[in-house]
């Protein structure tokens, strides 16, 4: 068991993690790519990064909960990032988490 006061600095420091693990997904548009099941390689190629980084990246996004991942390997949207984190839905965050310009890809439209 963890202490109590451990377990509060542990929150802390991996909130920072956390957080950036769902600004680094949303800059590369992750969310969109995952309307419908997909594997990492496929991700990486849309989102063209490093395929190792995105399974990685996929992987810590299971981890929270925003995507899940099913026995043959495929990643899906979980309920919330549906609909808060897809371009285009009624609820759509995605900007706000955008809001500070050095966080918002150059292509990336309000």
């Amino acid at each position: 068991m963890v202490p109590e006061d451990l377990a509060g600095l542990r929150k802390m420091y991996l909130g920072f993690i956390t957080s950036r693990v769902v600004l680094t997904a949303n800059s590369l548009g992750v969310f969109d790519c995952l309307k419908e099941a997909a594997t990492s390689a496929a991700i990486a190629k849309k989102v063209k990064a490093d395929p190792r980084a995105v399974s990685i990246l996929l992987d810590a996004l299971t981890g929270i909960g925003l995507i899940k991942k099913n026995r043959e390997g495929t990643y899906r949207n979980s309920t919330v990032s549906s609909r808060y984190l897809v371009k285009g839905t009624p609820f759509y965050q995605g900007a706000i988490i955008c809001f500070f310009p050095e966080r918002c890809p150059k292509n990336h439209k309000r």
